[in-house]
C-alpha cells in the first residue's frame, strides 16, 4: 500500500478524504454508504456528519 499523501491533522484529513471521496463520485449516485469505525462510534458520526453535508446521501447508513 503507497501513501497518498500525508496530513497532518485529524480535521484535516477528514477534509481531504471527503475531498478525494466527492471527487470519485462525481456525478454518479451512490447504491450504498457504510462507515467503518473501530473502537471511535462517536468519531465516525462526526465524520459522516461532514461527509453526508457534502454528498447529502439521503438513504441508510451502515
Amino acid at each position: 500500500m503507497d501513501l497518498l499523501e500525508q496530513v497532518r491533522t485529524l480535521r484535516k484529513a477528514w477534509a481531504r478524504a471527503i475531498e478525494l471521496s466527492v471527487e470519485a463520485i462525481d456525478s454518479r449516485q451512490i447504491e450504498r454508504l457504510a462507515v467503518v469505525y473501530v473502537r471511535a462510534e462517536s468519531e465516525a458520526e462526526k465524520f459522516f456528519q461532514q461527509f453526508n453535508e457534502s454528498i447529502n446521501y439521503p438513504g441508510e447508513v451502515l
